[in-house]
C-alpha cells in the first residue's frame, strides 16, 4: 500500500498485498511502456491466482479522446508453467494532455464495486493525488464485443432509455448517502470549462 499522496489501489478497491512502498511502485506510471511492463502488471492486475504473473504483452489498438484508451492482451503464466491470455483497456493521459481521471479513478475503485450497474469492471486503479494523476486498467470492452461511442455516433432511441435506466441505478443507490459527500464527487463544470 502507498503513503496517503499515492494510492496504490486494485481494481476491487482493496490495497494490493504484493505491492511494496511507493518509492518502488509507482502507481501512475507517467508512459506506456511502463504501464505495459509484466512485472508492472504483475503487481497492479488484481485478477490473477496466487503465483500467476504476466509474462508477455500483445498491444491491440487504441483510441485518444481528452484520455488515451489502449487495449492489450496480457500472456498470464501459472506456477506450473500453464498460460492463458486475458484482453484489457488501459485509460490514462500521456505526453502532457490534462489530467481529467482523477474523480473516474474514484469511482471504480470505491463506488463501481457497490453498485448493480453494467460497467467495465477495473482490475486496478492507480491514483496519485499529489500530481493530481490517475490511470485505470479495466476490462477490454472492445474484446468483449463491445464498442466505444464517441459524441458525434448516433444513439437510438433503445440505447439511451438503457443508459439512463443504469445511470437511474447509480443516483438511486447513492441517493442522500453521506458517505458519498467526498470531495472527487463534486461537480466539476468549471474545472472541465477551464480546459475547453
Amino acid at each position: 500500500a502507498g503513503d496517503s499522496s499515492a494510492a496504490t489501489q486494485r481494481g476491487d478497491g482493496m490495497p494490493s498485498s504484493e505491492t511494496t512502498s511507493s518509492a518502488t511502485f509507482d502507481p501512475v506510471p507517467p508512459e506506456l511502456d511502463d504501464l505495459l511492463a509484466p512485472d508492472w502488471l504483475t503487481v497492479a492486475l488484481d485478477d490473477g491466482a496466487h503465483g500467476e504473473r504476466v509474462v508477455g504483452v500483445e498491444r491491440l489498438g487504441s483510441t485518444a479522446t481528452i484520455a488515451s484508451k489502449f487495449r492489450f492482451q496480457a500472456i498470464i503464466e501459472a506456477a506450473d508453467g500453464t498460460r492463458r491470455t486475458r484482453c484489457y483497456c488501459i485509460k490514462a493521459h500521456f505526453a502532457g494532455s490534462p489530467e481529467t481521471l482523477m474523480s473516474e479513478a474514484h469511482f471504480y475503485r470505491e463506488l463501481r464495486p457497490q453498485l448493480e450497474v453494467r460497467a467495465a469492471r477495473a482490475s486496478y486503479t492507480g491514483i496519485d493525488e499529489a500530481s493530481g494523476r490517475a490511470l485505470i486498467i479495466m476490462d477490454d470492452v472492445v474484446s468483449d464485443g463491445g464498442t466505444f461511442l464517441g459524441a458525434l455516433e448516433p444513439y437510438s432511441v433503445e440505447r439511451c432509455r438503457d443508459a439512463l435506466g443504469q445511470l437511474a441505478v447509480l443516483h438511486a443507490t447513492t441517493w442522500e448517502d453521506d458517505q458519498w459527500d467526498v470531495p472527487w464527487l463534486a461537480p466539476r463544470v468549471a474545472e472541465i470549462a477551464r480546459m475547453v
